[in-house]
């Protein structure tokens, strides 16, 4: 490797060319995002069913893209490790390197999980806005302004992480080398560092913060007392549930990209001197992993009206409501 080299990410150059078995690792990933793709699928089937959301779709516009996020994970996590399961194919020119980054190197895999960071975030700040500056959410928080955080949401991790992956990506005698030839180690470094500020602790810091301001904002409404209350500040049990709900699923995203992230911080600051691509590198991938998938869980855990939805949809239950309405919305009272 030239001396310019610096593989302080994820290299992953390949040493021979049956490189791509079946193994636990593989079919654990596909099967999660299997579940994935079903779960998430099911989730958007349910807020599209609902009438509330097909009149005000936009309302509901950041729980959709959230589990759209997830979705499009889901499937790509399918997609790449059906791929590893295939035969090693011998990548050269424009094609090769787009195949590297792509599903080799699971370059599109880790883009989008961590653009769900960003998607979660947009989804928390609209709460936050809703539940703490109602009056602001209802004047000044209008369709434009939606469209653009959703579209932030997709496009930031985008532009920021593949120039990256580019000029750090190389095919060489038909193999791959995902972020395995940095110009410097100093860039190297920098996007390590920036990497996990951007996709975890900042999201971290920011939704301990936004649900704790929110909490205590509802609990502090709650002891208003009657004519004394602001305006916009009714608070429905509904509200509240909805809250610990997002709670959970920003909880679970804290807890499952832990290992993985500090794994990561410890490599490349060098408190890690093993083997980068170490058993515990693949349990703490799977762990990751399953964070496309538990959403739906938690909504069906969390959330009644959810679960009768589903029960619904498939046959299995007759609606006991005459009008349905979208949990995504915050509105719903059949929430436990």
């Amino acid at each position: 490797m030239d001396s310019t080299v610096a593989s302080i990410t994820e290299p992953t150059a390949q040493e021979d060319e049956d490189f791509h078995k079946v193994s636990v690792y593989t079919v654990l990933n596909l099967l999660i995002g299997l579940i994935g793709v079903f779960g998430n699928g099911v989730v958007l089937l349910v807020i599209f069913r609902s009438r509330k959301t097909k009149k005000s779709r936009l309302h509901n516009a950041f729980v959709v893209n959230q589990t759209a996020m997830d979705l499009v994970s889901s499937v790509f996590l399918a997609i790449t490790f059906t791929y590893k399961m295939a035969p090693t194919i011998h990548m050269e020119g424009s094609a090769g390197l787009a195949l590297c980054i792509c599903l080799e190197g699971e370059g599109l895999l880790w883009t989008f999980f961590s653009a769900s960071a960003f998607s979660l975030m947009s989804l928390t700040f609209e709460r936050y806005i809703k539940i703490v500056f109602p009056i602001r959410h209802h004047t000044s928080f209008t369709d434009s302004k939606k469209v653009a955080m959703l579209a932030m949401s997709w496009l930031v991790p985008f532009c920021w992480l593949l120039p990256f992956i580019l000029i750090s990506t190389k095919t060489e005698n038909g193999k791959c080398s995902y972020q395995g030839f940095w110009p410097s180690a100093g860039l190297a470094s920098f996007y390590g560092w920036t990497y996990i500020m951007m996709f975890y602790f900042i999201p971290l810091a920011f939704f301990i913060y936004s649900y704790g301001h929110m909490l205590w904002t509802l609990h502090k409404r709650n002891v208003q007392v009657g004519e004394k209350q602001q305006p916009g500040g009714h608070v429905s049990k509904a509200q509240v549930n909805i809250i610990k709900t997002m709670v959970l699923v920003s909880a679970c995203f804290a807890i499952l990209w832990a290992p993985t992230n500090v794994y990561y911080f410890a490599y490349i600051n060098g408190l890690y001197h093993g083997e980068y691509f170490s058993p515990v590198y693949f349990i703490f991938n799977i762990i990751c992993f399953t964070n496309s998938v538990i959403n739906p869980f938690i909504y069906a855990l969390k959330i009644a009206e959810f679960r009768e939805m589903v029960l619904v949809m498939f046959g299995l239950k007759k609606s006991t409501t005459t009008s349905v309405r979208s949990f995504s919305a915050g509105t719903t009272t059949a929430i436990r």
